[in-house]
């Protein structure tokens, strides 16, 4: 197959890892479009079928370690759905052949999908405020048909943007931009990953004043989210105090960001108002919000620790997902359900993933590198339900695969020999 097939194959099993995670139609659908994406996995390595069973002992162990955890709920709560079990382990088997597959070129690719999503976004956005916006509601309500949600999630959805369900349910009185995901917030993080890796992973990348870098922060700041903003803050933080030229400048703008945003977080209504609101409904009971999320969560968490209540919220609640059921805290969440064994086991998996692309990162620390990366996913999680979704599950296979990708060409002999195995992924394709 010619180069710029592969690139193109690429690019499309990208955006399907991306949009199969985050697009609330597809998301729904997507049992529907593993098979197809499993054949353009076969498209792309043509000839060379070693890549689907020729893997090593850390990839395997990590694979059959969520089959196991499936199946040692399933005889715990005599809980039997084969079908479902499947689809976790053919999920985590088809996301890492993915980023096996496209390796140290996923960051460039994903950077440049969320840079051409957002775009989008950012054009459709405002026409929310005129008659076309629900026009093209209407349009993507009886185009991608959704079913009832018990909880009242309703966002139409183009597939490539969405349309903000809390405007539309009234929960708030703010359009926000919610980009091709299901929420603003869960949007806002996107973003936020892009941003991380065009700072501090893209070598080409000279100034926070490039047009990718300024696509992202707008587009961050059109989605209104509280926890997106705090991370942005961190992730601009960290990009500055990092920031080796012009000293000056850099003491300059530390000192005008932190006090600017000190005004920000107390002025904005989104922002001070809203955390201390969810926060006084969390105490007094009054809201299934982030905050009271997690102190419910943390109730269940000590009555099975180590193992968890399993992903079926039935097994727990008794009932399917309802308002009584729907914890929106991510971490939480991921405790409840796996318990510590688990949560454990996957931020180490993360820790040395990370570890292994801090290497090259701008942060000369990779320990420090891979903490700050993953204080940004416990942030971005804090407000989202994301660590079973397929894209943050192939996380752990980042570092194995990626972690050369902006390897100054000087350094590249010196380390082909330290790190023979990934060389041999390189020339293979």
């Amino acid at each position: 197959m010619h180069s710029s097939s592969y690139r193109y194959l690429d690019f499309v099993l990208v955006l399907l890892l991306v949009l199969l995670t985050a697009n609330p139609y597809m998301a729904e659908k997507k049992i529907f479009f593993l098979a197809p994406l499993f054949i353009l996995i076969l498209f792309r390595i043509g000839n060379k079928l070693s890549y689907l069973y020729k893997i090593n002992w850390k990839h395997s162990g990590i694979i059959f370690f969520v089959l196991g955890y499936e199946l040692t709920h399933a005889i715990i709560f005599d809980n039997w759905n084969i079908l479902n079990m499947f689809r976790i382990t053919f999920e985590m088997y088809l996301v890492y052949l993915i980023i096996k597959i496209i390796n140290i070129h996923f960051i460039k690719i994903y950077c440049s999908i969320i840079f051409y999503l957002a775009i989008i976004s950012l054009v459709l956005y405002p026409l929310m405020y005129t008659y076309a916006g629900p026009v093209l509601m209407k349009y993507a309500e009886n185009t991608f048909v959704m079913s009832i949600s018990k909880l009242n999630y309703k966002a139409p959805t183009l597939i490539f943007y969405t349309f903000d369900w809390g405007y539309i349910t009234k929960a708030t009185n703010i359009y926000r931009n919610a980009g091709f995901t299901w929420e603003a917030g869960a949007f806002a993080i996107y973003l936020n990953i892009a941003l991380i890796f065009k700072l501090f992973l893209d070598k080409s990348n000279k100034s926070l004043a490039n047009k990718y870098n300024i696509v992202y922060i707008i587009s961050i700041i059109s989605t209104f989210s509280t926890t997106g903003y705090i991370v942005l803050f961190i992730i601009l933080l960290a990009y500055l105090l990092h920031y080796k030229k012009k000293i000056f400048l850099k003491w300059s703008l530390l000192l005008i960001a932190i006090p600017l945003s000190y005004q920000i977080y107390y002025s904005a209504p989104f922002l001070q108002d809203k955390i201390d609101t969810q926060y006084k409904e969390s105490v007094n009971g009054k809201s299934h919000n982030r905050f009271s999320s997690a102190i419910l969560d943390i109730n269940d968490v000590m009555k099975r620790p180590l193992l968890g209540w399993s992903r079926d919220t039935e097994i727990l609640f008794g009932e399917e997902v309802t308002y009584k059921a729907h914890r929106p805290n991510g971490i939480t969440n991921l405790l409840r359900c796996y318990g510590f064994i688990y949560f454990i086991f996957l931020f180490t998996l993360l820790y040395f993933s990370f570890y292994k692309l801090g290497k090259t990162s701008t942060i000369k620390s990779a320990p420090l590198f891979s903490m700050f990366f993953i204080t940004v996913l416990l942030l971005s999680a804090f407000s989202q339900l994301v660590f079973d979704k397929p894209f943050f599950r192939s996380m752990v296979f980042w570092g194995d695969f990626m972690f050369l990708t902006s390897i100054p060409k000087g350094k590249f002999q010196q380390l082909r020999h330290k790190y023979k195995s990934h060389f041999r992924i390189i020339r293979s394709q």
